[in-house]
C-alpha cells in the first residue's frame, strides 16, 4: 500500500475522519488498541485496520508509515499524541501529521514535535457556531457539500513536473471541459501565496497548488494534467 491516510485512534474523532476517508474512496488503515471499539465500529463499515498501540515503531511499520500520505493522530490523550508525533515523523520526516488536541497548551507542543496542523475539536465548533450566527448561508452550503452522495469537495492537486498546464493559461488549459470543475484559488508554486479568483491570464508554473471544488473521480480526471501522483494512484480505471 502507498500514498495511503493512516488514522491512530478510532474514538469519537477518529471515527469522523474514518467514514469521510471511506466515503471519498481514499485508501487507509486504521489503528486501534480497544478491540471492544473496534468491534462496535466494524458492524456498520469495513476498513483495513491493525489491533495495536499506534505509538509502536513496529505497529507504525505494519501500517507501511514509510509509503503512507498523511497520519492522523487522534488518540485520546495529548501525551500520546504527542508521541505519536514524535515517532511518526521519525520514521517518516515527509509524511503529513496532522494531530487532534484537547488542551491549547498542548498545540505548540505539538507542532514543535512536527506536527504540520494541530486541530482542536471544541475550538472548531465554536468558531462554528459564531459562523452560522453571521453567514448561515455558507454553512449551510457546505454541509449540503458534505451530504452530497457525489462526494464533492473543497480539495487540492499540486502541478508537478511533467504536467502539459505547466505553461498554459487558465483559458488555455480550460479545467472546466477537462474536468468538469471549478479552480476557486491558486497557491502560487514559487511565493506560496494563494490568488483568489484567478485571472484568466494566469500561467501555471510547477508547484503550483489548485484549490478547486470538484468529486473524487473529477480529482482523478485532473490528475491527469497535474501529474498529482497522490490521485492518479487512487484513480479507479
Amino acid at each position: 500500500m502507498k500514498n495511503h491516510f493512516i488514522v491512530c485512534g478510532a474514538g469519537d474523532t477518529g471515527i469522523y475522519v474514518i467514514d469521510e476517508l471511506i466515503q471519498m474512496g481514499i485508501k487507509l488503515i486504521v489503528i486501534e488498541y480497544n478491540e471492544e471499539r473496534l468491534r462496535q465500529i466494524l458492524e456498520t463499515r469495513e476498513f483495513p485496520y491493525i489491533k495495536g498501540d499506534a505509538t509502536d515503531e513496529n505497529v507504525l511499520h505494519e501500517a507501511e508509515i514509510g509509503s503512507a500520505r498523511g497520519l492522523c493522530a487522534a488518540l485520546s490523550a495529548d501525551r500520546d499524541n504527542l508521541f505519536l508525533v514524535i515517532t511518526a515523523k521519525g520514521l517518516n520526516p515527509d509524511l503529513m501529521v496532522v494531530s487532534k488536541a484537547i488542551e491549547e497548551g498542548s498545540r505548540p507542543k505539538l507542532l514543535r514535535a512536527g506536527a504540520d496542523a494541530v486541530i482542536i475539536p471544541e475550538e472548531i465548533g465554536v468558531n462554528r457556531l459564531i459562523s452560522f450566527l453571521f453567514t448561515p448561508g455558507v454553512i449551510s452550503f457546505l454541509d449540503e457539500m458534505l451530504r452530497l452522495q457525489t462526494v464533492t469537495r473543497f480539495s487540492e492537486t499540486t502541478i508537478h513536473p511533467g504536467s502539459p498546464l505547466i505553461g498554459q493559461t487558465l483559458s488555455e488549459a480550460d479545467i472546466p471541459a477537462k474536468a468538469g470543475m471549478t479552480i476557486v484559488a491558486i497557491r502560487d508554486g514559487e511565493t506560496r501565496r494563494f490568488i483568489y479568483n484567478p485571472a484568466p491570464n494566469r500561467e501555471f508554473k510547477p508547484g503550483d497548488v489548485l484549490i478547486v471544488i470538484g468529486t473524487q473521480r473529477q480529482m482523478e480526471d485532473l490528475a491527469e494534467y497535474t501529474k498529482d501522483p497522490f490521485y492518479l494512484d487512487h484513480r479507479v480505471t
